[in-house]
């Protein structure tokens, strides 16, 4: 038999035993429940976590925001937000233990968005998704477009920013330069909170339908997408390409296969519902301003159709309007005072008038718009009014615009403002053509055939004409 001492020995060991038992159980419950309740990135077992969408976005709002304070632009991508955020309280997935979406739309706006529990895009006619963005320069109320009488330019201020015909939705186009990315992007201003992204990483235009519901955007030059023109319904989240099978463009081989084009809105024909596009094969080129905005690369497309088809009707009557003033559509827009500050200033710039006060007013307007988009389109009306000049010079009565120091000098300005064009890499592509078509006139001092704009070298007989904002 075991003495007591033996007894009592083996007593204290089974209660150290339990008692070692019970704490490590203490403890793994403690971990568990840790885990399962206090874990911010991921869900717990009953499929949501306790941290809502509204405060995770939130949290990861304000370290983008210490992101672009240190670095002067947003994350380029999710991973960067990852490192930078890994001290302090970032979420990487949503309450629904899915991955955030995040995109950087310009080096200092960007979306980040959960996509729901069912991890789909929302619509107009879904619930919509949580998300944070910055956008900055969005109007209250804004410009909007009112679809003048088509051919013309596009007016593209409208890139900025404009409603959708019921003023409910506004849309802009977003460029990275860093990325060399193009964004559009939808934005719900009334009810409850819309937002989405077009699927294209290179639009390079876009116009509202009149239904409010749709919209029609041009895109060239991406490496995943093709070239083409797209109707993009918001109600179903689809983009169908106009420049489809239907609609076989001139240049395309017997096989079927498209060149890439040089691609420009002309408007759109609200009684008959059709699409003007203007289309050039892409050549890699330089591209004259006659040759892109011509009849012959002018294409009517009707919209009534299940897939947009070409239209057979003359178009040379209507491209006499265009033919005349063919700068005048850039200023087509309404409500400019209600726009963004390179909205109204746009709005009050003339391309008519003495060459001085002209030149003077788009320089200005250039060197404020030089981290905009708008930069690249001032600079093309730029290029535009000085081999017009120099057009105009050629002409002067008794005089050989040739040996004119004066004459010498505007061509070097203008050379130096086509160069800075061409080095705009991420503006539209025909606008890349049409550049370097200026700058080789422009640094051996040619002018053009014709004048395209209704600028004047006499002061006292054309006086400048400012556009009245509408």
């Amino acid at each position: 038999m075991l003495s007591s001492k033996a007894k009592l020995l083996a007593k204290k060991l089974e209660l150290w035993f339990n008692l070692r038992f019970l704490s490590l159980l203490a403890v793994g419950w403690a971990f568990f429940f840790l885990w399962v309740f206090l874990t911010p990135s991921e869900p717990n077992h009953f499929g949501k976590s306790q941290i809502s969408n509204t405060l995770r976005l939130s949290a990861n709002r304000k370290i983008i925001r210490r992101f672009i304070q240190e670095f002067d632009m947003s994350p380029l991508r999710l991973r960067e937000f990852q490192v930078f955020g890994i001290e302090r309280y970032s979420y990487l997935h949503d309450q629904y233990g899915q991955r955030f979406s995040y995109i950087p739309l310009s080096e200092n706006d960007w979306l980040m968005r959960s996509f729901g529990l069912d991890g789909i895009q929302n619509t107009l006619l879904t619930v919509y998704d949580d998300y944070t963005a910055s956008w900055t320069g969005k109007p209250k109320k804004g410009v909007y477009y009112d679809y003048p009488a088509p051919p013309h330019l596009y007016p593209s201020a409208l890139l900025e920013g404009y409603f959708s015909p019921d003023r409910k939705v506004i849309a802009k186009l977003f460029k990275h330069e860093y990325l060399g990315h193009s964004s559009l992007v939808v934005h719900e201003v009334t009810g409850k909170p819309f937002v989405n992204v077009a699927f294209h990483d290179q639009v390079e235009e876009f116009y509202w339908l009149p239904d409010s519901k749709q919209i029609v955007f041009t895109a060239s030059g991406s490496v995943r997408y093709k070239d083409g023109a797209y109707l993009w319904n918001l109600k179903t989240n689809t983009a169908d390409q106009i420049l489809g099978k239907e609609s076989i463009l001139p240049w395309e081989n017997s096989a079927g296969e498209s060149y890439q084009w040089y691609l420009s809105l002309g408007g759109i024909d609200v009684r008959k519902n059709q699409l003007y596009l203007f289309i050039q094969p892409r050549s890699g080129h330089s591209m004259a301003f006659s040759e892109f905005f011509s009849p012959d690369a002018l294409f009517v497309y009707d919209l009534t159709k299940t897939s947009p088809t070409k239209v057979g009707e003359e178009k040379t009557s209507a491209f006499t309007k265009l033919k005349n003033k063919p700068l005048t559509g850039l200023m087509h827009i309404k409500k400019c005072e209600q726009g963004t500050l390179l909205q109204k200033k746009w709005c009050h710039l003339s391309v008519e008038g003495f060459f001085e006060e002209v030149l003077l007013n788009w320089q200005n307007y250039t060197e404020g718009s030089a981290r905009s988009q708008m930069f690249t389109y001032s600079l093309w009306v730029l290029s535009i009014l000085y081999l017009d000049v120099l057009t105009l010079w050629d002409h002067k009565p008794g005089e050989s615009g040739e040996s004119d120091p004066t004459r010498d000098i505007l061509a070097t300005y203008g050379a130096e403002i086509a160069q800075t064009l061409r080095l705009q890499n991420n503006s539209p592509l025909w606008v890349q053509a049409m550049a370097e078509y200026f700058w080789e006139l422009l640094i051996v001092g040619k002018a053009l055939p014709q004048s395209i704009s209704p600028i004047s070298l006499q002061a006292e007989l054309n006086p400048s004409l400012k556009t009245e904002s509408k």
